[in-house]
């Protein structure tokens, strides 16, 4: 699972990590062994700190604690619990007598180390707040979050005294330089900013990430800054604002796959509806991920049809109107794209881009079932739904106060659904836009799909199922239509609208549930999971039918053909894998390219061995 923050103990030669595997760990750097695991956290742990002196390592994450252990003795000393929500960054004065910590739930918090004691709560930011730097004196606090500004403390009066403006999206890594007169901070709009402390100025933007930056760090000669993506490193001359070098690794996760809907005479690849193959007469399938590029594969062959560089940033969901005629992709780069697919085989021109979400990625959209309108959500909470003819937003929809993972038009059409990180479904109107029903439960809800196909009859959505982040799949009951009214005012969710509890639960998933799909054929609900793990249940008994493993790494996305019984499943092993749901056996597996795939440099010249070896790890041969 990701590691999501390192510290270098310099005179010992360790290194501390934290990781979404809810443990904190210390590393012999010479030897790679493992010395100590750190384990007590229940949910995802996103940031740590060392105090100055090296005897403790703060840890904080999802279960909106912060623990203090003892690097000697690997025990946890304390459990601070005043968050509301989720802790994103510590960070240690340099006296090492204070911790501060931030929060969504838009608030610092700074304590007493010794005693635990929560001594002050700073509150000026506008949303979550996601990073924090001490200057080396200690007298200053700078902050940074989802507000896109960074805020300076004085550390005597817990009084905010600047506010730096300049970046467009959230800042998620901030980094004082030795004598504390600069300031650099990475966004994740693809800047680096430098400041001048005492007056706040904006001295320098440096340019050069083509995604999101999450780290920087700046040398003990003040004279260079090292700062990195999900793509890699970039190495700075500080003063200069020139990019010396940079380090490219290489991920690519598939996050995103839908089946191309063609009909079987439309497919050239179709021959016997009957054949001891299904992948002969399967459809194309289009995959999108980390690097923005959308591809179709003929999953038959396992080759790649058609690459298409559509996003500047992770494609979060693909898909396909019921009639066929357009593709939506929704990305990181806050847009959503509509692509013709007429040709029932390949990806046509981009069609029209929609813009209008905020503070963060898109990352979830459906069509509605006549194909007329789309729905999407993301991180700034808020429902848009969009005319698929003209590209306008119909309406701006305040749905929830958190992320938004999950949206979904019912079979009839006449209301959708909308799943958020706060742990609700709510149920609206789609005529009238307008809130029917919220259910309330424990972890936030990933994935929804209703128990019914794209059918026109009312009471095939009556039963809803979601996927949820501690691993659990629960079943829902629509109200009748008569249960309570429709209101448009968020004010009365839970005070007015009935709260009901789910009527199954499905568990055996370690981690989040991130795809739901149904079979109609056999009446079972299909799942998939952080754990590397698809689940087949029956959606009577709750039984687990099967367990189809294989994929190395988070199976994050699927699809099903149905009428062939195949399954296509996505994962951040960069494999695509398709399933025969009869025998739940795998069929056949694709690897994803590497960005120099096949590209022959036996006879290059100038290249350095380093870059002769990153060539080759990225799918070059010699």
């Amino acid at each position: 699972l990701w590691i999501t923050s390192l510290a270098f103990v310099a005179e010992r030669d360790w290194l501390v990590s934290s990781s979404f595997d809810k443990t904190v760990r210390l590393w012999d750097v010479q030897t790679g062994a493992c010395l100590k695991v750190f384990t007590g956290h229940t949910q995802w742990i996103w940031g740590l700190a060392l105090s100055p002196d090296n005897t403790l390592i703060a840890s904080c994450g999802d279960d909106c604690t912060i623990r203090i252990w003892n690097i000697a003795t690997g025990q946890c000393i304390r459990v601070l619990t005043d968050h509301s929500n989720w802790v994103w960054a510590v960070a240690f004065s340099p006296d090492g007598n204070t911790l501060a910590s931030a929060s969504y739930d838009c608030t610092i918090r700074l304590w007493t180390v010794k005693t635990g004691e929560c001594k002050q709560v700073l509150r000026d930011h506008e949303n979550s707040i996601w990073s924090l730097a001490f200057s080396p004196d200690g007298n200053t606090l700078a902050s940074g979050g989802l507000d896109h500004t960074i805020r300076l403390w004085d550390m005597t009066t817990h009084i905010c005294t600047q506010t730096l403006r300049g970046h467009t999206k959230e800042i998620r890594t901030l980094a004082f330089s030795p004598d504390g007169k600069t300031l650099v901070s990475g966004g994740f709009d693809g800047t680096l900013k430098r400041w001048e402390v005492e007056t706040g100025r904006c001295v320098f933007t440096y340019l050069g990430h083509q995604v999101g930056v999450r780290a920087v760090a700046i040398s003990p000669d003040a004279q260079t800054l090292v700062s990195g993506d999900r793509q890699g490193l970039r190495i700075w001359d500080l003063p200069r604002g020139q990019c010396l070098r940079s380090l490219t690794g290489y991920t690519n996760w598939v996050w995103a796959l839908t089946i191309l809907p063609v009909t079987l005479s439309q497919n050239p690849t179709s021959q016997n509806p009957t054949s001891q193959n299904p992948t002969s007469q399967a459809q194309t399938v289009i995959t999108g991920g980390l690097d923005g590029i959308i591809r179709l594969w003929n999953i038959q062959t396992g080759t790649c049809l058609q690459t298409i560089e559509a996003h500047n940033n992770w494609v979060w969901q693909i898909a396909c109107s019921p009639d066929g005629k357009t593709i939506a992709t929704c990305s990181d780069d806050v847009t959503v794209k509509l692509w013709d697919s007429t040709s029932g085989t390949c990806m046509g021109a981009l069609q029209m881009t929609l813009r209008g979400h905020t503070d963060g990625g898109i990352w979830t959209l459906d069509f509605s079932p006549d194909s007329q309108q789309l729905i999407s959500g993301g991180q700034d909470g808020k429902l848009r739904i969009w005319s698929q003819a003209t590209a306008q937003c119909l309406k701006v929809i305040e749905a929830h106060d958190h992320w938004i993972w999950a949206v979904l038009f019912d079979p009839t059409g006449s209301q959708f659904v909308s799943g958020s990180d706060d742990g609700s479904i709510k149920l609206w109107e789609s005529e009238t836009h307008k809130l029917k029903h919220v259910w309330q439960s424990q972890g936030g809800v990933r994935a929804l799909v209703w128990l019914s196909d794209r059918s026109p009859s009312p009471e095939d959505s009556r039963h809803l199922a979601s996927g949820h982040a501690d691993g659990s799949i629960k079943l829902w009951c629509i109200p009748p239509e008569t249960n309570t009214p429709a209101t448009d005012t968020l004010e009365t969710d839970t005070a007015d609208q009935p709260i009901t509890a789910p009527i199954k639960t499905f568990e055996g998933h370690q981690g989040w549930v991130l795809s739901l799909k149904f079979h109609p054929q056999n009446n079972t609900l299909i799942s998939c999971a952080q754990d590397s793990q698809v689940k087949v249940w029956d959606i009577e008994t709750g039984d687990c039918l099967a367990t189809m493993t294989g994929h190395q790494d988070w199976v994050t996305s699927m699809d099903v053909f149905s009428e062939l019984e195949i399954l296509v499943t996505g994962s951040a092993d960069e494999t695509l894998k398709i399933w025969d749901l009869r025998s739940y056996q795998c069929l056949q597996t694709i690897k994803l390219p590497l960005p120099y795939e096949g590209m022959n440099i036996r006879h290059a010249v100038g290249l350095t061995a380093s870059r002769r070896q990153n060539l080759l790890a990225l799918g070059a041969i010699a």
